[in-house]
């Protein structure tokens, strides 16, 4: 769509979505269709919500304006202010932005609007009520942020952080642990990370740690943990310990070595899995880059080729399989055999631990794009389901693989997600539930729609292997 063809009462509206469309790869005159827009400004900082169809996939472009300038309290910093924001996780690609007007929330994600205008307005008004919160969440937590113990003009105390690549979910969570910690941890920690990744090794994060990982045959395999200790205990480092020696793949004498090296920094104390390493004023930058060598060398004396992978997912017994289809109707047992018989054709795992489900599972590799997509998973694509009580035979399809939060473990392949959500919501019986799809199995669900589920789950799995 050309800009030029908007009605200049628009341009600024225009101006806003296109901006967020370029940053998240999409190019502005691709825009096929604008199904449905709003201006969400605050005062005179302008503001845009749209959904837009762009090479065939819907959009909801959110450009919007949570806090203006004259609205922040003097002692907040940029960083603080950031870290005060709510979550937005569960919004594919939204983060916050500072400029001199105020603060702003951006995202992309991919949107089952089709072509209707009325779909695309509830999602329009799902954003929109999206926003009216998280604008009240901040505004809340503004003003519970002068409090007896920091009150308004003392700032909060100042951190220090690592300078290493970070996504802006990763620096939250890096922000938050070493806030957490005393001035002498943070700067242990944040020479750990600059080390650990100047070496070449990832640094990533969960929802409250940070991890040091090494490779470790197919897989990834941290090593050592950072957190915000439990109340009144003293800083520490956890090291994964015990659950080392259970792993084939390290070269003769390695462990013992790295072991060794580990204990002269200091007094551990132990767990049945972890060593835990205390970070008081006598463990020195010194004895970090210690830390870090000892691990880089474990790193160095893996032997790939003898990593034995994980266990495959089999049968817990064949029969609990064939308990299963004895339960269903004969019309779902067959469609249920033709989608096992099918994905086990395809490589696919199939497990049934007990009987009344049949497990339809999806192993990914690694990816250098994406969130979730960046460390392998294994999860349940399909889950062929027998009937009980007063619900009928059905397949579960786990749903919303694409977006950057909650399962989004095929983040790296939105586009390839998309084709295959479409294509399973266009089948007989199909009902969303969240991050769960439902497709009733009786006498509508033919032969013909359970060999198209298939071949979009192929094809699924063979865009994943195919991905960057």
């Amino acid at each position: 769509m050309d800009a030029d063809a908007l009605p200049s009462s628009f341009d600024h509206l225009w101006q806003l979505t296109a901006s967020v469309l370029e940053v998240n790869g999409l190019h502005p005159s691709g825009v096929e269709d604008v199904l449905a827009w709003v201006d969400v400004g605050l005062g005179d900082m302008h503001g845009a919500i749209a959904v837009v169809r762009c090479d065939t996939l819907c959009f909801a472009v959110v450009n919007v304006p949570m806090l203006r300038q004259d609205e922040i309290p003097a002692p907040l910093s940029a960083m603080d202010l950031l870290l005060l924001a709510p979550g937005v996780d569960w919004l594919a690609t939204a983060h916050y932005a500072l400029d001199p007007r105020g603060l702003y929330l951006t995202a992309c994600p991919l949107v089952d609007a089709g072509s209707e205008y009325e779909r695309a307005g509830d999602v329009l008004h799902q954003m929109v009520g999206a926003v009216s919160a998280l604008r009240w969440q901040l505004e809340r937590r503004l003003k519970g942020y002068a409090s007896p113990s920091r009150p308004v003009g003392q700032p909060q105390r100042p951190i220090h952080l690592p300078n290493i690549k970070m996504t802006p979910d990763e620096f939250a969570v890096v922000a938050a642990v070493l806030r957490g910690v005393s001035e002498h941890t943070q700067r242990i920690f944040c020479e750990l990370m600059e080390q650990w990744q100047r070496l070449g090794y990832t640094v990533s994060t969960t929802p409250s740690t940070i991890t040091l990982n090494i490779p470790f045959g197919e897989r990834c395999l941290h090593l050592a943990h950072l957190l915000v200790p439990d109340a009144a205990k003293e800083d520490v480092i956890i090291l994964n310990w015990g659950g080392l020696k259970n792993l084939c793949g390290f070269a003769p004498g390695a462990l013992e070595n790295y072991r060794k090296s580990v204990q002269r920094l200091g007094s551990l104390r132990f767990t049945p899995a972890s060593a835990y390493l205390p970070v008081g004023e006598r463990f020195t930058l010194r004895h970090a880059r210690r830390l870090v060598k000892a691990m880089h060398q474990l790193a160095c004396a893996v032997v790939h080729d003898q990593v034995q992978p994980s266990p495959p997912f089999r049968l817990t017994t064949p029969e609990n399989s064939a308990q299963t289809l004895e339960a269903c109707p004969p019309h779902a047992r067959a469609v249920f055999n033709l989608l096992i018989a099918g994905w086990k054709q395809a490589d696919g795992v199939v497990q049934c631990p007990r009987p009344g489900r049949i497990y339809l599972k999806l192993k990914t590799a690694p990816h250098r794009s994406g969130r979730f997509a960046r460390l392998p998973h294994r999860f349940n694509l399909l889950v062929l389901c027998a009937p009980r009580g007063k619900a009928a035979a059905r397949i579960e399809v786990t749903w919303n693989l694409g977006r950057m939060d909650g399962y989004g473990y095929l983040d790296c392949i939105p586009q390839a997600v998309g084709q295959f959500e479409r294509q399973v919501a266009a089948l007989p019986g199909f009902s969303p539930h969240g991050y769960v799809a439902r497709l009733e199995v009786d006498e509508t669900f033919t032969f013909e729609a359970a060999k198209t589920l298939l071949e979009a789950a192929v094809h699924l799995k063979e865009a994943e292997q195919e991905a960057p």
